[in-house]
């Protein structure tokens, strides 16, 4: 099972908690389980996956799909992602589909697919200031399009995320009702505490 998380700290709805209006986003989480099957579908999983790797100075991707096909397209990302060093400001939507399409055409036309071609599903999130924090998904099913999203993402098996969904909204509300449902007192480590302890139950 994969199942990928991301959202915006903490403007964007959150567990039903909405934003003050205006309010700009201050950091992005992105979490994401570590498990791989190997073999058939019923075979003992392995709780040693990467599935989140820093691709930028200020950008990190998660991906779902096509483990081996997933993380070429990443790598090769890495190589026009601003680093440290750079002046640039930050990754490029337009430049960031091409490159994963150009490595996906590149992956196919060298192998056969008994089964039809692969799926990949990767969402990066990027952080610069002062513009806040954005979430943008690339699928191969879409070519590669950029889509900028909002609210909280999940990426992976259509079912464990709904479950999570449910999961971190029930934690969200009981939390913020302890802290006076006062929006500004959750605190981003706060957040991600929620986000792994409803992954472990959707696990």
């Amino acid at each position: 099972m994969t199942l990928c998380i991301g959202l915006k700290y903490p403007w964007g709805v959150m567990g039903g908690i909405n934003p003050p209006l205006g309010a700009r986003s201050t950091a992005i989480i992105l979490a994401t389980d570590s498990r791989w099957v190997f073999g058939k579908a019923n075979s003992a999983p392995v709780d040693k996956a990467q599935k989140l790797f820093p691709i930028a100075r200020n950008a990190v991707a998660v991906y779902a799909g096509a483990s081996e096909l997933a993380e070429e397209c990443i790598r090769k990302l890495k190589y026009l992602a601003p680093q440290p060093s750079s002046s640039k400001r930050t990754l490029n939507g337009q430049m960031v589909q091409k490159r994963f399409m150009d490595t996906y055409q590149e992956y196919v036309a060298d192998r056969r697919f008994a089964h039809g071609k692969p799926d990949v599903d990767i969402m990066i999130g990027v952080f610069e200031e002062p513009f806040g924090g954005e979430l943008i998904r690339f699928r191969s099913s879409s070519d590669f399009a950029p889509e900028k999203t909002e609210g909280i993402q999940t990426i992976g098996v259509l079912g464990a995320g709904q479950m999570f969904r449910q999961e971190f909204q029930h934690i969200v509300k009981s939390k913020s009702n302890q802290a006076s449902s006062h929006i500004s007192r959750i605190k981003v480590a706060d957040v991600f505490m929620w986000i792994a302890a409803a992954l472990e139950k959707v696990k």
